[in-house]
């Protein structure tokens, strides 16, 4: 299994060090328009150590091709906003192998984390008409379907009706089939809404639009 390996010093603790890890993985899925999780850990005294962890649960596998990148100019993130953003869109791409309702959640919580909730409805709406590919052919079978508020449908039938289970309230049914197919379908909206966040209100730039950001980055040591 691929590797990364961190020197430890007697005033850090494993708790710091895998924070580390893990806001390096999200940085490095986003730059390379992927997905990089952690799967284990495994400690050595003298010298780093490569290991083998078997087959991970719910990680997709990447068959064939050559597996090699360069990470020497990815982003470096000083707002620590801007790091949470990435680690719940990380989150988000691993959950919606596992649950879409999860997963959904997971994207919406990048645009939560970053905005008030007057100002979430606000760019949701604004964002709209930039859809692309299939988030906008799941926008288009919406309004076909009658949904007049699409940037509502995605607040109170998607965030709300997952979040929450209210007596009268809308909620997920995990027994009624058509609320999953629902979720796992207005899935693309959010997924499309939390990526184009990141890229044009955060600025973060990924190795496909490195140009476009070049004085925001710096070589990594």
């Amino acid at each position: 299994s691929p590797c990364s390996s961190v020197y430890i010093s007697a005033e850090q603790t494993i708790h710091e060090l895998k924070e580390k890890l893990y806001k390096f993985t999200s940085i490095l899925g986003w730059f390379q328009n992927g997905y990089v999780d952690i799967t284990g850990f495994s400690q050595s005294r003298n010298y780093p150590i490569l290991s083998e962890n078997g087959r991970a649960m719910f990680i997709p596998t990447v068959i064939g091709g050559d597996a090699t990148f360069n990470c020497n100019y990815m982003p470096v993130l000083e707002n620590g906003n801007k790091q949470i953003a990435l680690a719940f869109y990380r989150e988000g791409l691993k959950l919606q192998h596992i649950h879409a309702g999860y997963a959904f959640l997971s994207f919406f919580k990048v645009l939560e984390s970053q905005l008030s909730s007057p100002e979430r409805v606000e760019w949701i709406n604004a964002s709209l008409n930039e859809l692309e590919d299939r988030s906008l052919r799941r926008y288009e079978e919406l309004i076909e379907e009658g949904i007049e508020d699409v940037g509502k449908h995605i607040y109170n039938s998607g965030r709300c009706a997952i979040v929450h289970a209210s007596l009268n309230g809308e909620y997920i049914n995990p027994d009624i089939p058509e609320d999953k197919e629902r979720i796992s379908k207005d899935l693309v909206l959010i997924h499309f809404l939390a990526k184009k966040f990141i890229k044009q209100k955060l600025q973060i730039a990924d190795s496909m639009d490195i140009y476009k950001y070049r004085n925001n980055l710096f070589p990594l040591e």
